[in-house]
């Protein structure tokens, strides 16, 4: 009998962890998958040969090579699938054969099991799909933003992240916990220019400070410089509340698609205005300044 040879594999590639699309996932799956079928096949129809002859005799000489080959080759591609009990398994037939006791009818009972280990293991693993209308808010939320906002608060770079993934996946109320972090940097900042005295400043006590400088003579304001921007951060700051209503942290609020979209949208509109005059640091603009006594530079 003209024994078969044993299937070509190409290498493969380490499997990813978390998302892939779904060109990636046919790369890693497929691929690997058929090389470890195409092994099985060539094992599984060269027992069933075997086997239908005398089941009981032991595997000969002249056919361990291939045997040995071919389990050491099915091996190597469990592991790179990630089905690593299953390549145990195939360890297992591996020493079985090399001790030369095992016959055709027992190798044909471990090809068996080995299959159904493989489908089993595989059966465990998920991939996950984000829809195209996503796929920015996974890859790139950070580009959603203004380049001076992202830079001027660097800081927050992990969590508008964190938001943005939270969000293509479908946890709203996890990508709202993020902005949160992320809106609570420029509050601080804010306070530090129009509240340095205060020492636990937060979002009404900002917006009430830019409220009633607004609204005063310019000459009685405690901050000089462009009342323009001033204006846009607290319209900003409104956008915000609007966007949360004030109740977003509540246990009985459910956070929709729709209520969290919101909140990234007017996120990103009050980052854009802050970062154009602030940043983490506080002032980035000489223009903008506290001191009554020291005239805007031109």
């Amino acid at each position: 009998m003209n024994e078969l040879a044993p299937c070509p594999s190409q290498p493969c590639q380490p499997i990813p962890s978390g998302l892939v699309s779904l060109w990636d996932m046919l790369e890693f799956c497929a691929n690997d998958f058929i090389d470890v079928l195409k092994t099985l096949q060539s094992v599984e129809t060269l027992v069933d040969h075997k086997v239908g002859g005398d089941p009981n005799r032991l595997i000969p000489n002249e056919s361990m090579a291939f045997v040995n080959e071919n389990l050491g080759l099915l091996r190597a591609q469990c592991n790179e699938l990630g089905a690593v009990i299953s390549a145990d398994f195939v360890g297992d037939a591996l020493m079985a054969v090399e001790r030369g006791s095992c016959t055709w009818e027992e190798f044909a009972r471990r090809t068996k099991l080995i299959y159904e280990v493989l489908r089993k293991e595989l059966g465990r693993s998920l991939l996950f799909s984000v829809s195209s209308d996503k796929l920015s808010y996974f890859n790139d939320a950070m580009f959603k933003f203004d380049p001076d906002a992202y830079f001027a608060f660097e800081s927050c770079g992990d969590d508008i992240d964190e938001a943005g993934k939270c969000f293509a996946l479908g946890r709203y109320t996890a990508c709202v916990f993020h902005l949160m972090r992320v809106l609570e940097r420029p509050i601080i900042s804010l306070a530090k220019i129009l509240l340095p005295d205060d020492p636990v400043p937060n979002w009404g006590t900002v917006l009430n400070k830019i409220d009633t400088e607004l609204k005063k003579k310019p000459s009685e304001r405690s901050f000089k410089g462009d009342v323009q921007f001033f204006s846009e951060v607290a319209a900003e700051m409104r956008s915000v509340q609007h966007a949360w209503r004030n109740r977003v942290m509540h246990i009985d609020q459910l956070i929709t698609e729709e209520r969290a979209k919101s909140i990234f949208d007017a996120t990103i509109g009050f980052m854009n205005a802050v970062s154009k005059k602030i940043d983490e640091n506080g002032l980035i603009d000489p223009n903008l300044s506290l001191d009554l006594e020291t005239p805007p530079q031109p």
